[in-house]
């Protein structure tokens, strides 16, 4: 069974800099991430904004689409990985950054994860130590301002999220 950690660094998906990470529990040969880019939030801000996704612009609203961002990231992650498992089972650790959108986050992952790319997944949403290698590494990702650790990071255009949101 493979076993995985997701987590982020950022205090929010649209802020400057956030990062998700995807890393092999206790073994950093499988490591991947994704930077968010301010031109990306703002393009997506703008377009959110001009009512051109269909998510309210009450507080509950913006927490949808902020949800939808954060699981459109995690399908691209996996989609690059995907190919790396050596095990059918993957158990997936998700660090409880939206609290109180379990279920949301949940069946989203379910349609991205078992329904487009095919793969059999069991999750639980956990704190994640903070010696995690997710937690380091979505940490180093963020504060990154060399751009070192861009190999193993993906690069998304907006078209890659607007494909996604509704």
């Amino acid at each position: 069974m493979t076993q995985l950690e997701i987590d982020v660094s950022g205090s929010d998906i649209l802020s400057k800099d956030y990062t998700v990470v995807i890393a092999e529990k206790d073994n950093s040969k499988l490591l991947i991430g994704y930077k968010f880019n301010r031109k990306i939030q703002q393009d997506l801000l703008s377009k959110f904004g001009e009512k051109r996704f269909h998510y309210n612009k009450s507080k509950k609203g913006q927490a949808h689409f902020r949800i939808r961002l954060y699981c459109i990231i995690i399908y691209y992650l996996f989609k690059k990985i995907r190919k790396q498992f050596n095990s059918k089972e993957i158990f997936i650790d998700l660090c409880r950054d939206f609290q109180g959108n379990e279920n949301n986050i949940g069946q989203q992952l379910d349609f991205f994860i078992r329904k487009k790319l095919k793969l059999n997944f069991t999750h639980r949403f956990t704190k994640l130590e903070n010696n995690s290698i997710a937690d380091k590494y979505a940490f180093l990702i963020r504060h990154d301002k060399l751009n070192k650790l861009q190999n193993i990071c993906i690069t998304l255009k907006t078209n890659d999220f607007e494909k996604f949101l509704k």
